[in-house]
């Protein structure tokens, strides 16, 4: 884990490359201060001074709307041409986002070559310094959040939708089986057994 707010994009890459990985979920954050976003917005601040969270929201805004998908590309090509693919991109605040700001993480993460989106919930009991998995049992254990809703979305996670119906599956089972491909197999198994 390359947590280090202050990394850019290439350092990242260099520590990848260093470590030997050929993928990595990466954040926003790299690829946005690539894209031009200035280390004062990102923390929040315009001419050194701390800014509302809503003047903040409505700048990062203002920056996703006019970023460049051609600097996205060529992120990608140098992520690429070192050997690390860009697996997921980490989205922070995606439930805070308006409509056009979740449309251009989509859009910055097919730009960059990413199979999925990631995020992360906000934390909802004080961190006192405790490592990400320790607080996470933490707010389990003080019913901080609800286990079962946990349980819920493990499970729709693991879940493969097949929305063929009961009807479309059973009509298609003769077709196959009548195909001589797989009538060769089925005599094939006969003799072997």
């Amino acid at each position: 884990s390359f947590a280090s707010p202050i990394m850019s994009g290439a350092e990242i890459l260099k520590s990848c490359v260093e470590l030997g990985l050929s993928g990595v979920e990466l954040r926003t954050q790299p690829v946005e201060a690539f894209l031009g976003l200035t280390p004062e917005l990102a923390a929040g601040k315009k001419d050194g001074e701390k800014t509302t969270a809503t003047s903040r929201a409505d700048d990062l805004r203002a920056f996703r709307k006019g970023a460049s998908m051609e600097k996205a590309k060529e992120f990608r090509t140098m992520y690429e041409t070192a050997g690390v693919l860009i697996e997921i991109v980490k989205v922070d605040g995606i439930f805070k986002m308006s409509d056009d700001e979740i449309d251009y993480a989509f859009t910055l993460a097919k730009t960059l070559g990413a199979r999925a989106i990631s995020t992360g919930s906000p934390i909802e009991i004080d961190r006192d310094n405790d490592k990400n998995p320790v607080v996470a049992l933490r707010e389990i254990a003080e019913d901080a959040i609800e286990s079962e809703g946990l349980r819920e979305a493990l499970i729709v996670s693991l879940q493969r939708v097949d929305e063929r119906t009961a009807a479309e599956a059973e009509s298609e089972a003769p077709a196959l089986l009548a195909e001589p491909h797989h009538m060769h197999i089925q005599q094939q198994d006969r003799v072997c057994t």
